[in-house]
This record gives structure tokens, sequence and C-alpha cells, in this order.
């Protein structure tokens, strides 16, 4: 059968590992969320680049147009030249053909440039959408890993609660409030061994008559400087 220290050891044993259970609980869905916002990073970012890649395309397509109209103006005006009957004209003429001639080479230049640059983000758009496809497996796996983790550790520790309960119970009536408030104030420090003649837990020395007794009766002995509850290391003896 337990003594009463064994019994405050035990269930201090259990609150610790419960407060373990429920650290570990709290930092997994921060671990879970963070793969989610790598997903969502990766989709935003191959969204950004096909819109300036559909940007590019229509911005050379209006371009394309410009310079269809240009041409055909230039073919117009050219037409028009074969017509003149003046050097008046003629001046006039050629001069909107070297517009439309300059028009033209300077449209060519932007239309060359932009499918330069929609060539670069199509390949940059392929590379990134191979990359996501690893990646995104790869954080997917791990999210099953951490739901999975996180339901374990829900239910270990509702069966450690559930175990911490009953072992509450069996605890003397007379003894709970203070090892609630010890494990409040200390954490799950509330039982400590005997340091030689000091309390293990704040390091104070203990009266040596107090430091005799403790281990060697059926009633725990508690620090009278922070009040936690002493058992003598075994193998350490009284004298």
């Amino acid at each position: 059968m337990l003594t009463l220290i064994e019994r405050l050891r035990d269930l201090q044993q259990m609150d610790a590992e419960l407060r373990k259970l429920e650290s570990e609980q709290r930092a997994l869905p921060a671990q879970i969320d963070r793969h989610r916002k790598e997903i969502a990073r990766r989709a935003a970012e191959i969204a950004h680049l096909e819109a300036r890649r559909r940007e590019t395309a229509v911005r050379r397509q209006t371009l394309e147009s410009d310079l269809k109209t240009r041409e055909a103006q230039a073919t117009k005006f050219r037409q028009q030249q074969l017509l003149v009957r003046t050097p008046k004209e003629l001046d006039a003429i050629t001069h909107e053909i070297e517009k439309c001639e300059s028009d033209i080479s300077r449209l060519e230049d932007e239309i060359l440039a932009l499918i330069e640059s929609e060539e670069k983000l199509a390949a940059e758009l392929a590379r990134l959408e191979a990359a996501r496809r690893t990646q995104d497996e790869h954080s997917a796996e791990q999210i099953r890993i951490l739901e999975a983790l996180l339901a374990e550790k829900e239910q270990l520790a509702r069966t450690l609660r559930a175990d911490r309960t009953a072992a509450l119970e069996r605890l003397d009536e007379s003894l709970r409030p203070t090892y609630e408030w010890l494990l409040k104030t200390h954490g799950p420090t509330a039982v400590v061994k005997l340091d030689g003649e000091a309390c293990g837990g704040c390091g104070a020395l203990l009266p040596a008559s107090l430091a005799m007794r403790v281990g060697t009766d059926e009633k725990p002995h508690q620090c009278p400087h922070c009040n936690r509850f002493l058992f003598r290391p075994a193998g350490l003896g009284s004298s």
C-alpha cells in the first residue's frame, strides 16, 4: 500500500506529465498553421506571377494591335505618296510615313521586350509550379502527421486527467487543498526530496529535528519556509 508521500509524488508525476502534454498541445496548432500558411504563400506567389504574365500578354496584344494600325497607316500613306502633285504635299506625306516608321520600330522593340518578359515569366511559373507540388505534398503530409499527433496527445491528456482525478480522490482529503495550492504556486515541484538537511525546493536549511523525521513516519512533513512536502530519497538514512 502506498504511503501518503508516495501518493503525493504519484499525483505530482501526473501533473508534470499533464503540463508537458498541454504545452505540446498548445505548440502543435501553431506548427500546423505554419505549414498551412506556407501552402497559401506559395499559391499567392504563383497567382501573383500568373497575374503579371497575363498583364504582360494583354500589354503585348495591345501593342500588336497598335502596330497593325500603324503599318496599315504607313501603307496608306505610301499609296497616297504616289498620287501627290506638289512638293509640299510630298513633304507632308513623307513626314507622316517617317512618323509611322518610327512608331513601328518602337512598337516592334517593345513587343519583342514583352515577348522576352512573357517567356521568362512562363519559365519561372513552370519552375515554381513544379517546386510547389513537391513542397505542398510535404506540407500536407506534415499537417496530417501533426494533426494525428495532436489528436493522440488530446486523448492522452483526457486519460491522464481522469487518472489524476482518481489519484486526487485517493489522497487524504486534508492534504488536497494544500497540494493544489502548492501546485499552483510552485508548479509540479510541490513534493521535493530532502537534500541533506535542506529543502530540495527552496534550498532552506531545515531544523535538524524536522530533517530527521522526514521519511521516518507516515505523516508527510513540509518545509517551514516554502511549505513544500518533503520526502527522503531512497538509500538516505535518517541519521
